[in-house]
């Protein structure tokens, strides 16, 4: 047990100098940071223990909650209602996990992301046209129980982003998630959980290209708890904070938090808030449960409109 905190340890700190390196220029890369979990974008982006809606994108140790089923896969789907001067942009989701024993999971998965448009320029000032910024990734994802408490997980991931210019980046994830029992509630358990995303270099923007960005490295720790409040339906509450190791100080720090109020295992009702320096946002969304099939809808709204995002996802789970 001693050794693998060990490695855990050393594993964040040597990844976490890695992801620090010096950048000419940075970027957000919204294919990184969006929330691909609609019961998480429903709830403050909290990471969650249990969601079956994207645990590749959440929290991939969900995939041993599947209460007997071994095989998931789900598709999600976000967009932004009202149409800007740049266009609307989207992104797309699809990921599929399986459960090898008690003890190990698989998990796979796609994202992309784009909608908008750029006028572009050449070097002396001159509008020639117009670009469509994009993204996309491909993921894998593994998750080990080490007990019945204590779960690891890990990731990798590809990165092809372009921009005017196309760059491609190798990036990876590591995590733990520490599961407890609340005797004094009914039913109530909690878990934390903490990873640290967008682990790897700087992209490159090709040879002949001077520029490079830093990925969106981010830490983050999370909690929750649920507990049965009446027979079959369940209260969920979850906290989380988000340290972005590439930005400046004062815009580093976010915050979420979200609640679930789960009546008769049918449908859900999801409410919560973000934190972020100069771009804070309320969050809400629905779930539906109909036997091996999960559906959910989210949506987010603060002061810019333009950033206002509907999600909606679907899950199987057999």
């Amino acid at each position: 047990m001693k050794r693998i905190f060990q490695f855990i340890t050393i594993s964040f700190v040597t990844l976490g100098g890695l992801s620090m390196l010096p950048a000419n220029a940075q970027t957000s890369i919204s294919v990184l940071t969006a929330t691909a979990d609609v019961r998480s974008a429903a709830m403050g982006t909290v990471p969650l223990v249990g969601s079956t809606l994207m645990p590749l994108y959440s929290t991939p140790s969900a995939m041993f909650d599947l209460e007997g089923k071994s095989l998931q896969a789900s598709y999600a789907m976000g967009l932004s209602p009202e149409k800007s001067h740049s266009g609307r942009q989207y992104f797309h989701t699809l990921s599929a996990g399986y459960r090898l024993s008690s003890k190990h999971s698989l998990l796979i998965g796609a994202r992309h992301w784009g909608g908008l448009q750029m006028d572009y320029f050449n070097s002396v000032g001159t509008k020639v046209g117009k670009i469509h910024p994009r993204d996309w990734t491909i993921d894998l994802g593994y998750a080990f129980a080490l007990s019945p408490s204590l779960r690891l997980h890990a990731g990798a991931s590809y990165l092809n982003t372009y921009s005017s210019q196309t760059a491609h980046g190798l990036m990876m994830h590591l995590g733990a998630t520490y599961l407890g029992r609340l005797s004094f509630l009914n039913q109530g358990r909690y878990a934390l959980d903490f990873v640290a995303r967008n682990l790897g270099p700087k992209l490159s923007y090709g040879q002949r290209s001077k520029s490079s960005a830093a990925l969106p490295t981010y830490l983050q720790a999370s909690g929750m708890m649920n507990f049965a409040t009446a027979e079959h339906q369940q209260l969920t509450f979850g906290l989380t904070a988000r340290y972005q190791t590439t930005l400046t100080s004062d815009r580093a720090m976010s915050a979420g938090a979200g609640l679930e109020y789960d009546f008769e295992r049918i449908v859900a009702l999801r409410f919560g808030a973000v934190y972020q320096p100069e771009s804070s946002y309320l969050t809400m969304g629905l779930g539906r449960n109909l036997g091996p099939l999960s559906l959910g809808a989210s949506y987010s709204w603060g002061s810019y409109s333009e950033f206002n995002i509907l999600n909606v996802g679907i899950a199987l789970s057999f």
